[in-house]
């Protein structure tokens, strides 16, 4: 009994790490300098720890972004749902937007942080010639 408890456990933490990784990809070495047009949102709670620790990380980072709560403004609650539905998301905070790119949650600067960093260097997408 013991065994199968420690068994599934595992399968568990196992499929939690798995989800938060699959919703990122691969993180790719950011370059040192912001581009300024891009604009980054942050969709979050102002009770969400893992929220405030990307908040912090965003200033430091000197990374321009608008924060918009889904508690306090319904358009915003709106606009989280129906982008969670749209990418198959985990309805999970902090989720940040830049350009049709998601990351889902915040886990660490060297993880979650080098994806925003990475999302927002991708180059646009060139048109037909």
């Amino acid at each position: 009994m013991k065994k199968t408890l420690s068994a599934f456990l595992f399968l568990i933490l196992a499929f939690t790490f798995v989800n938060i990784f699959t919703l990122t990809t691969e993180t790719v070495s950011a370059q040192a300098d912001i581009d300024e047009d891009v604009v980054v949102y942050m969709l979050g709670r102002d009770d969400c720890g893992f929220c405030k620790k990307q908040h912090e990380w965003l200033q430091e980072e000197d990374i321009r972004y608008e924060y918009l709560n889904i508690v306090t403004d319904e358009e915003a609650a709106q606009l989280f749902a129906a982008i969670a539905e749209k990418h198959d998301a985990t309805k999970a905070t902090p989720m940040t937007i830049i350009g049709e790119r998601i990351i889902v949650g915040w886990n660490s600067p060297l993880t979650t942080g080098e994806s925003i960093k990475a999302a927002i260097h991708v180059p646009p997408e060139e048109g037909p010639p």
